[in-house]
């Protein structure tokens, strides 16, 4: 019995031995806030990430390091491709040796790396990693057999960090309401919008940018990501800016206009939701007429303030002046309710013949006038959508014209303002 003990004690000790044989090398992670939120991050001179590699043995070794970038909570998984590191090689003496940032881009080249549930194109472009819980694990291998590992299974303690990626929502834009009708007498605009991260606010910069759409049909995102800015400024810390007409922007009367709010952190710390940007809302400056090189539109129905008792019904603009010259109509229809968005609707006319007789043709009514042609509806009709407007909802309606003549466009913002859906009266402010 004795002899049958001893021998599982040898034994026991042999495999230890071979265990330790086998991982001459000790790899930890250390990873403490902030925590890294692009893979460039891990490689940079000011990272935090901290990899310690204790050589137990008494020779010199000649190794690389794997990792393994998991999201916790989607799968998506980053992880070195062994098999690209050959010749790779970190020299490592006897004892301790401490490895962090630039020492580290090997382990985090995008070349030698494979990629699940995250695409490589969006790793090289130096994107946000997608939020959630992360696990960072780096093992030890030798360099000239990359299929030999040098230490052992990484384990969280030893070998593997958690972290959180997690972004701040960008700002809100509260001043100019989106869709607003900014009078031309008024000689200062006053653009405010929430604060990013109030308890550090000395650390977040704010940019806004400016830009003129046109035509007004033009989506507002291409004006602004291509357009020339009228107004440009970064500023740090608050979140209100009084624009100063003309002195800082030159705005024309009859004019659309786009504004877009993005927090910038100045050292990174802080990551954002869509890069820091806001939703670009539109303005008019001024109403646009003829003398202003554009057209006067009028809310025939509904109009601001109107309490509506129809589930269903349509939205009529007449616009002014009458012009037989013009041959085509487009308009673009925003619908919103206190949440948001709800609906969009773009409508195109054809008028070959003019407004009138055009119309007088499509509509078998020889008899219309010219001011019943220019009353046009521009939401869908019950043939193009089954929706309906919800009771108690207030909701806001603007629209884009554009009308165009063989070789010139002339164009219009119109925004009528609320409207409630129900019965009774109601007392509703005035937006315009």
């Amino acid at each position: 019995m004795s002899r049958k003990i001893l021998s599982s004690i040898v034994i026991a000790l042999l495999i230890c031995i071979q265990a330790w044989a086998q991982y001459p090398v000790e790899v930890h992670v250390q990873l403490p806030p902030p925590y890294p939120v692009r893979l460039s991050d891990f490689t940079s001179i000011e990272s935090n990430i901290l990899v310690t590699v204790n050589n137990t043995g008494t020779e010199t070794l000649n190794i690389a390091l794997v990792g393994s970038l998991d999201n916790e909570d989607n799968g998506a998984t980053i992880s070195s491709d062994p098999s690209r590191l050959r010749g790779v090689c970190t020299t490592i003496p006897p004892g301790l040796t401490m490895m962090s940032g630039t020492e580290l881009r090997e382990l985090f080249d995008p070349d030698y790396l494979t990629y699940r549930g995250v695409s490589r194109d969006q790793i090289r472009g130096d994107e946000a990693l997608p939020e959630g819980l992360y696990k960072l694990c780096i093992r030890a291998i030798d360099c000239n057999n990359p299929s030999r590992f040098l230490s052992d299974i990484p384990s969280t303690g030893s070998g593997c960090s958690p972290f959180q990626v997690t972004y701040q929502d960008p700002p809100v834009l509260i001043s100019p309401l989106c869709d607003d009708m900014i009078p031309s007498t008024q000689t200062q605009i006053n653009i405010a919008w929430t604060q990013v991260l109030p308890s550090l606010p000395s650390q977040i910069d704010y940019g806004i940018r400016i830009v003129e759409i046109e035509p007004v049909t033009r989506n507002p995102f291409d004006a602004m990501q291509s357009a020339p800015a009228i107004f440009a400024e970064d500023i740090s810390g608050i979140t209100i800016r009084n624009l100063m007409i003309p002195e800082d922007a030159l705005l024309e009367v009859g004019r659309k206009y786009a504004i877009q709010i993005q927090a910038k952190s100045p050292d990174g710390s802080v990551a954002f939701r869509n890069q820091g940007k806001s939703e670009i809302c539109t303005f008019m400056y001024g109403t646009a007429t003829v003398a202003t090189g554009g057209l006067s539109a009028t809310a025939i129905y509904p109009h601001d303030g109107d309490y509506i008792p129809f589930s269903f019904f349509p939205f009529i603009v007449k616009w002014d002046a009458y012009d037989d010259g013009y041959k085509s109509f487009h308009s673009e229809f925003t619908l919103r309710t206190p949440s948001g968005v709800d609906d969009t609707h773009p409508r195109d006319l054809s008028w070959p013949d003019g407004p009138l007789a055009t119309q007088q043709r499509v509509t078998h009514l020889s008899d219309m006038t010219p001011l019943q042609a220019q009353h046009i509806a521009v939401y869908k009709n019950q043939t193009e959508t089954s929706r309906t407007f919800s009771k108690t909802t207030s909701y806001t309606w603007a629209t884009d014209v554009e009308l165009r003549k063989k070789r010139t466009d002339t164009t219009c913002h119109y925004t009528p303002g609320r409207f409630p859906r129900g019965h009774g009266t109601i007392d509703i402010e005035n937006s315009g």
